[in-house]
C-alpha cells in the first residue's frame, strides 16, 4: 500500500489541469477587477468634465447676474454620461477666495454603483468624486471699451486711420464676426489683447493678440460719478461773460448754460456743461491741467473739435474726479455721436466717458493722447486720424483689467 502511495505522488501526469484549476478564480479575480476598475477610471474622467464645464458655466453665470445654481445643474445634465445618477446632495457649489481670483465657483459632483464584480465582496460601492474650481483671472490691460452689448459692431477701424493704443481693445459687442468692424486694408489698429464677446475677422491689420468670446467687459465707471450739478450751484450764460474769467483771463470751473470760450487756459476744477456741448472750430486753443469736463443736464450736449483746433487738456490726479477728463451723463440719447476731426491736435491725458454715445476720431485729426482711457457706447476710428496713445509719463494713468474664465483647480 505504501509503495502504491509513492508512485502515486510521483506521478506526474495531470498536474497541468490540477496547477489551472487552481489558478482560474485568480485568473477570473483579476479579469473582474480589470473591469470594474476601467469602469471607475472611466466614470472618474467624465465626472471630472462635467465638474469642469459646470464650473465654467457657473462664473460665466455669475459674471452675467444669472443664477449659478442653474448654471451648474444644467451643465452637469448635459456632460455627466456616466448614465449613473448623482448622489444625494450633489452637485454641491462653494465660493472659494483666494488672491488672483474674482467670482470663484466650486462644482464638487460625486455618483455610486454597485458594479458585478466588486458587489460580491464590497458591501457599499465606492464613491466616485470630482472636484473643479473656475474663476475670472486677470487677462490683458484695456484702455478701450467699447459697452454695446447688440450684434452691432462695437469698435470700427478702416479709411487711413492708425490707432497705435500701446493697451488692448475690446467690444462687449455679440455679432458673430465682426465685433470689431474693420474696413479696407489700409488701417492700422495697434493694440494687445483685441478681444470681444462675440467673433472677430480672421485678422486685423496690426493686432497679434485676437481674442473673441471673451468674458463682457463691465462698466468701469458705472455708477462711480454724479452729473448732477452740485446743490446751490448757478449756470452762466455766457463763458466770455465778466464773470466767467479771473483776473489774468483764465476760464474758472463752474457750470456753462454754453460754453465757446475761444482760445484761453482752463483753470483746475470741474466743468458742468448743461444742456450744452464743447464744440471747438476755427483756430481756436484750448488748454488746461487737472480739468474734468461733464456733459450735464436733462439733454446733455458732445464733443465737437472741427478745423485746426487745439484741445489739450489733463485730468485731476486727485479728488472726487481723479483721472476723469470728460463724463457724459446717462441722460444723453442714445448714440449720439462726439467728433474729433479735421486737422485739429488734441492732447488728452485722462479717461473719456461716454456710456450713451459714439466717439468718432476721423478726418486727419491726430489726438497726441496719453493714457487716454475711452469708455463709450461705440468707438469708431476712420478717415486719415493718427492717434499715437503714449502710455509713460502720464499725469492720469488708467487702464482696466480685463477678465477671463479659467479653471483654477
Amino acid at each position: 500500500m505504501v509503495c502504491a502511495l509513492r508512485r502515486l505522488a510521483k506521478d506526474k501526469r495531470g498536474n497541468t489541469l490540477a496547477i489551472a484549476a487552481a489558478a482560474l478564480p485568480m485568473v477570473m479575480g483579476a479579469a473582474g477587477l480589470a473591469t470594474d476598475t476601467i469602469q471607475w477610471v472611466t466614470w472618474k474622467r467624465e465626472l471630472q468634465r462635467a465638474a469642469d464645464s459646470a464650473a465654467i458655466s457657473g462664473v460665466y453665470a455669475s459674471a452675467q447676474n444669472a443664477s449659478v445654481d442653474t448654471a451648474v445643474s444644467s451643465t452637469v445634465s448635459r456632460y455627466n454620461t456616466t448614465k449613473v445618477g448623482l448622489s444625494t446632495g450633489y452637485p454641491q457649489i462653494s465660493y472659494p477666495t483666494s488672491a488672483g481670483w474674482t467670482s470663484a465657483v466650486q462644482v464638487n459632483l460625486a455618483v455610486q454603483k454597485k458594479l458585478p464584480f466588486a458587489s460580491m465582496f464590497l458591501s457599499t460601492p465606492p464613491t466616485i468624486t470630482a472636484t473643479a474650481t473656475a474663476a475670472l483671472t486677470d487677462d490683458g490691460d484695456f484702455c478701450v471699451i467699447a459697452l454695446d452689448s447688440s450684434t452691432s459692431s462695437g469698435v470700427t477701424i478702416g479709411g487711413n486711420a492708425s490707432a497705435n493704443l500701446g493697451c488692448g481693445v475690446i467690444a462687449n459687442s455679440i455679432s458673430g464676426t465682426s465685433a470689431v468692424g474693420t474696413n479696407g486694408n489700409s488701417y492700422d489698429l495697434i493694440a494687445s489683447p483685441v478681444a470681444a464677446v462675440g467673433g472677430l475677422p480672421s485678422s486685423i491689420r496690426g493686432a497679434t493678440n485676437l481674442k473673441p468670446f471673451h468674458v463682457a467687459m463691465p462698466d468701469p465707471y458705472a455708477g462711480k460719478y454724479s452729473t448732477d450739478l452740485p446743490s446751490g450751484m448757478t449756470c452762466k450764460a455766457n463763458t466770455n461773460a465778466s464773470g466767467a474769467k479771473d483776473g489774468s483771463g483764465r476760464l474758472n470751473p463752474g457750470c456753462y448754460n454754453a460754453f465757446s470760450p475761444g482760445t484761453i487756459t482752463l483753470n483746475p476744477g470741474v466743468y458742468y456743461l448743461n444742456n450744452t456741448g464743447l464744440s471747438i472750430n476755427g483756430n481756436t486753443t484750448i488748454t488746461g491741467t487737472g480739468v474734468t469736463i461733464i456733459f450735464t443736464g436733462t439733454a446733455p450736449g458732445t464733443l465737437s473739435m472741427n478745423g485746426n483746433s487745439v484741445l489739450s487738456l489733463t485730468a485731476p490726479t486727485t479728488g472726487d474726479f481723479a483721472k476723469m477728463l470728460m463724463i457724459q451723463s446717462n441722460a444723453a440719447t442714445a448714440g449720439n455721436s462726439n467728433k474729433i476731426n479735421g486737422n485739429n491736435g488734441a492732447k488728452l491725458d485722462g479717461a473719456m466717458y461716454f456710456p450713451k454715445g459714439t466717439l468718432n476720431f476721423t478726418g486727419n485729426s491726430s489726438p497726441a493722447t496719453k493714457c487716454a482711457m475711452i469708455v463709450a457706447y461705440h468707438v469708431d476710428f476712420g478717415g486719415s486720424t493718427d492717434i499715437q496713445n503714449n502710455t509713460t509719463g502720464c499725469a492720469a494713468n488708467t487702464t482696466v483689467s480685463g477678465k477671463v474664465v479659467r479653471l483654477v483647480a
